[in-house]
C-alpha cells in the first residue's frame, strides 16, 4: 500500500509515481509480482496492524511503528522533517518551537519529529484530501503560523507547484533523519 506524498507517490493515472518505479525495480530483482493500493495513511496504517497489506511505501519509521512494523535494515529512502513558515516569521527552528503563540499545522497519524514533544504553541490536526494545499492556504491566510511536513522534499515540492518558494522559508529538523 501507498498514500499520496508528492512527489514521490500522487494519484495520477497520467504518470507512474517515482516510488513505484523504483520499487518495480527491486521488486523485479527479488522476482516478486507487486499490486499497489492507493489508500489514506489512516487506512494504510490499520491495515498494516491488521495483517490486510504485505507492506507500505515510504512509511516514517517512529518508535510506535517499529514495535508493529518490520522495516529494512538499510533505508530505500531518507529524508528528514521541515517546517513552512511566511518569511516574514524572523525566526530560527529552535526559537519559533519555543513560543508559545505559534500555531503548527499537522497532518493526522504523520510521523512527528521529536521536538514536539516540547513545542510550546498550539497545533491545528488536519485530515483528509490535499493537506498540504490547504495547509499553505492557512498560512496565506493568516490562520496558521507554520506547517510541518514529515518529508522536506514533499514540502518543497508543494511549495514550487503552487509557485510560493519566495512566500515560505523552510526550517528543517536536520538532526531527526527519516
Amino acid at each position: 500500500g501507498y498514500f499520496t506524498l508528492p512527489p514521490h507517490t500522487h494519484s495520477s493515472a497520467q504518470h507512474r509515481a517515482p516510488a513505484l518505479c523504483y520499487f518495480d525495480l527491486l521488486a523485479e530483482r527479488m522476482q516478486l509480482k507487486v499490486q499497489y493500493q492507493l489508500m489514506p495513511l489512516s487506512r494504510l496504517l490499520k491495515q498494516l496492524a491488521d495483517n490486510e497489506l504485505d507492506m507500505a511505501l515510504i512509511l516514517a519509521k517512529n518508535p510506535e511503528r517499529e514495535q508493529q512494523l518490520i522495516y529494512p535494515q538499510t533505508a530505500l529512502f531518507v529524508t528528514y522533517p521541515a517546517l513552512a513558515i511566511r518569511t516574514a516569521v524572523t525566526s530560527d527552528l529552535q526559537s519559533f518551537m519555543q513560543r508559545n503563540h505559534h500555531t503548527v499545522v499537522l497532518r493526522q497519524q504523520a510521523y512527528r519529529s521529536m521536538h514536539f514533544n516540547n513545542f510550546a504553541g498550539r497545533s491545528i490536526i488536519l485530515t483528509g484530501d490535499h493537506i498540504a494545499e490547504r495547509a499553505i492556504e492557512m498560512l496565506q491566510k493568516g490562520r496558521a503560523d507554520a506547517f510541518y511536513e514529515p518529508d522536506i522534499y514533499s514540502l518543497q515540492f508543494e511549495l514550487q507547484q503552487h509557485d510560493l518558494i519566495q512566500q515560505f522559508k523552510v526550517l528543517p529538523f536536520e538532526d531527526d533523519l527519516l
